[in-house]
């Protein structure tokens, strides 16, 4: 009953994180890249909040750690959750929620030699063998078109490997931090550092460009349905997600809760055709094949 429970839970954590990227990318219709970083956090902030309060009590939200953790905390997070993330929704807006779902879940290309490199953990050679794998899927979810279209397509790219380079901040920050804290205080310290930084870059941008931009921005003249679903995305996918994958692990191994949460492509693909109608090819699915059959070897 234990083990299924655990299950449940990592497959719940994948849903969602399968999920939001469709509502990440229709708030692209309403905001801008920073518009949807401010926004979501305040569906972070207050479940972050929330948790704190509930695990440790209401006075954990007034009690910092010391000076140089809450930094490296607050730090990680911004590159983590600010930049990485920033990069995320300005490749979902070019690539579409498919390829850039799948492209990034090759992030664990780039995090194992990190680990390995920085946090002490080994390296086994069947690691290239999975790197092979996922390098051969990048290559057939890769976009081919021509023209504009093309640079459109290459921009996305670099922007969904820039996402998964400062994504390795968040990891190395994330390790060294709970080594020394709970995970619901680096959550809410994380959370506040992470929205107070999106908003005050956000009101900057909105002060010198939104008077006369034409591109989507922030709050005004969006629908309140928009702002709800950005901050519900906010809550599911830096919250309520990554508490599910923890409570998974205190039931099933990292290895299983790994390779169930690597199936998210393939969801990231189906909500995208059902919901945005994106087109899913033979060449995209035999793609997100191989990543998620690299990123299952790796847990191994």
């Amino acid at each position: 009953m234990q083990e299924f429970l655990g299950w449940m839970l990592a497959l719940g954590a994948t849903v969602i994180w399968a999920f939001t990227p469709v509502l990440y990318r229709r708030s692209g219709e309403h905001f801008s890249v920073l518009g949807i970083n401010a926004v979501r956090c305040i569906g972070y902030l207050a479940t972050a909040g929330l948790y704190l309060a509930m695990t440790e009590g209401a006075r954990a939200l007034l009690s910092p750690p010391s000076g140089e953790q809450l930094f490296a905390i607050i730090a990680g997070g911004v590159v983590w959750l600010v930049v990485g993330d920033a990069f995320f929704f300005a490749a979902l807006n070019r690539l579409g929620v498919a390829v850039t779902s799948a492209v990034t879940s090759a992030y664990p290309l780039l995090a194992v030699p990190v680990s390995c490199l920085f946090l002490g953990e080994s390296f086994h050679l069947s690691l290239l063998f999975a790197a092979a794998l996922i390098g051969g899927g990048l290559y057939l979810v890769a976009p081919r078109e021509d023209g504009t279209e093309a640079l459109r397509n290459r921009t996305g790219m670099f922007f969904a490997f820039a996402a998964m380079v400062c994504w390795l901040a968040g990891l190395v920050s994330c390790k060294v931090s709970a080594n020394v804290l709970p995970v619901a205080e680096i959550e809410w310290w994380r959370a506040l550092g992470v929205t107070g930084v999106s908003w005050l870059v956000f009101l900057l941008r909105e002060r010198r460009f939104g008077a006369g931009s034409a591109a989507p921005s922030g709050l005004r003249g969006a629908p309140a349905s928009a702002v709800l679903w950005t901050v519900a995305a906010g809550a599911l996918s830096l919250t309520v997600g990554n508490l599910l994958f923890t409570g998974s692990l205190t039931a099933i191994s990292a290895v299983v809760a790994t390779n169930i949460v690597s199936i998210r492509p393939f969801l990231s693909a189906l909500f995208g055709a059902l919901l945005l109608r994106e087109r899913l090819t033979p060449r995209l699915l035999g793609g997100i094949g191989l990543v998620v059959s690299g990123v299952a070897a790796m847990s191994f």
